[in-house]
């Protein structure tokens, strides 16, 4: 039976630990160097021949057997330095705010902040190894607008994710369907930024090609308590950026196989941008209608649907807006007439001045009303606009990574209009339900994330004001940036 003295963990063996097995079996088969020696032979040199370990190794080893001394391991390598707990918890925190100020962090920055700030001095090579340790690491990283972090749009955050997750029952499935909307684009020649090059090469940048408008929605719901989610029948959308040029005469885009699963109003739309920007190839004409329809079939299918989506300028335009300050006298008095409201006159019976009726229409509080809010709510929908600059709350964006990343990671050199739209559209049929469930239960601990920083704020009494219009407005066309999607498959 075994000593359990010396009983083995179940670490991995080295190469070394290898070596002296293989030269235990060569004992043992009558060959190695034991047999080949010919002068006297100590337990001491017998072990070492044997295991081919040298003489003072095998005399440690023979003391350890004999219950003399115990082993200890050796460590091989530089020493690992230990970054104290709240030295390192001071690098953190100003990494972090430089990450939140825009502020590039260098491994000088550092250096000079620990030795003004904390009077601490290391060699460069030496605090890059414990910026590394710290789980820090110097790169690229994931980019965001500054505004992110900005007063109004934190209070927006809290806002909507409170109204989300009020949306789940016990088992966190959605009590209302969730749909989420949004629009992209592709280049003809979309590619992945990372290429192989020869060491020291250069890239030229090739001018954009023309690129295809995507239009999409998926909805997550429940069945007998069971989470399903699937693309919305007939929303997905992709035609290309052509047709007549506004304010232009001219044809419209020629009828072919591009055209044939687009509604014929977006093709009679006739707006052609510029091949950088997909916002530009939509108004809040086509979009309203594009929009009417997803609603008419979200009504037939799921009911009433709450409709998850950024607050684009042409997603939110106002019905009936109130004159501005740079609007006219006749401007003003269509707008008093068009809402069947009598002008107002002065003490000597006269129309007031353009100020005035400014001042005037102000006193008159008239709410605001939109378009895409109307039209939901005629099929019974309720709009959740995202915040902004926040696209980790909106699956969808995750979505456009599934189907434009394999076409950056397999790019065409004959790509033409017609095969890419083909692509996307096969790409979109792979789809799986477990992949869009996965993305919304991924927004879902975000937001859950984003709740409990909330809560320690409160927690910490920090200047904190939650906003009393809880139907703020955001009109940015920037409102969620796409997750990039030129990283290789």
């Amino acid at each position: 039976m075994s000593d359990p003295r010396f009983k083995r963990n179940a670490a991995r063996l080295t190469r070394n630990e290898y070596c002296i097995l293989a030269n235990v079996q060569s004992y043992l088969n009558g060959t190695g160097a034991f047999h080949e020696h010919r002068g006297k032979v100590t337990a001491r040199k017998r072990l070492a021949l044997i295991t081919g370990i040298g003489s003072d190794t095998a005399r440690k080893a023979i003391q350890f057997y004999n219950g003399v001394g115990e082993v200890s391991e050796k460590r091989i390598g530089r020493p690992k330095h230990i970054i104290e707990t709240d030295l390192g918890a001071a690098i953190r925190e100003f990494v972090l705010a430089c990450n939140k100020d825009g502020v590039p962090v260098t491994t000088n920055l550092v250096l000079k902040e620990l030795r003004e700030k904390h009077g601490i001095v290391f060699a460069k090579r030496t605090l890059v190894r414990r910026l590394k340790r710290l789980g820090l690491h110097y790169g690229k990283g994931s980019r965001r607008n500054i505004l992110h972090d900005s007063q109004a749009v934190i209070d927006y955050r809290d806002v909507y994710i409170e109204r989300r997750l009020s949306n789940l029952n016990p088992k966190g499935l959605p009590i209302v369907p969730e749909v989420f909307l949004d629009e992209s684009y592709c280049h003809l020649d979309h590619h992945s930024l990372r290429t192989w090059l020869p060491s020291g090469g250069s890239v030229n940048e090739r001018g954009r090609k023309p690129m295809l408008v995507i239009f999409g929605a998926f909805v997550v719901f429940r069945v007998d308590n069971k989470l399903r989610a699937e693309l919305v029948k007939k929303s997905i959308l992709i035609w290309p950026v052509k047709g007549q040029l506004r304010g232009r005469e001219g044809g419209r885009a020629a009828d072919n196989e591009l055209w044939k699963t687009v509604p014929d109003f977006v093709r009679e739309a006739g707006i052609a941008p510029d091949y950088h920007d997909y916002h530009g190839n939509f108004d809040a004409d086509l979009f309203e209608r594009l929009f009417e329809a997803l609603c008419t079939t979200l009504h037939e299918d799921y009911g009433p649907c709450h409709i998850h989506m950024d607050g684009a300028k042409y997603h939110v335009r106002e019905e009936n807006p109130v004159p501005k300050a740079s609007s006219c006298v006749r401007d003003i008095h269509s707008w008093f007439e068009k809402n069947g409201i009598e002008l107002p006159t002065n003490d000597r019976g006269k129309i007031k001045s353009r100020l005035e009726l400014l001042e005037h229409i102000k006193g008159l509080n008239i709410p605001k009303t939109f378009a895409s809010y109307r039209i939901a709510h005629e099929y019974g929908h309720t709009i959740c606009k995202t915040p902004p600059y926040h696209c980790e709350l909106q699956p969808i964006e995750m979505v456009w990574g599934m189907v434009k990343n394999p076409i950056a990671a397999n790019p065409n050199l004959d790509e033409t209009e017609l095969s890419l739209r083909n692509r996307l559209l096969g790409l979109f049929a792979g789809i799986q339900e477990s992949q869009l469930i996965a993305v919304w239960k991924k927004t879902v601990q975000v937001g859950r994330d984003y709740r409990i920083l909330y809560e320690r704020r409160l927690e910490n009494n920090e200047n904190y004001s939650e906003s009393d219009d809880d139907d703020r407005e955001f009109d940015s066309d920037t409102d969620n940036s796409e997750i990039s999607s030129d990283e290789e498959a």
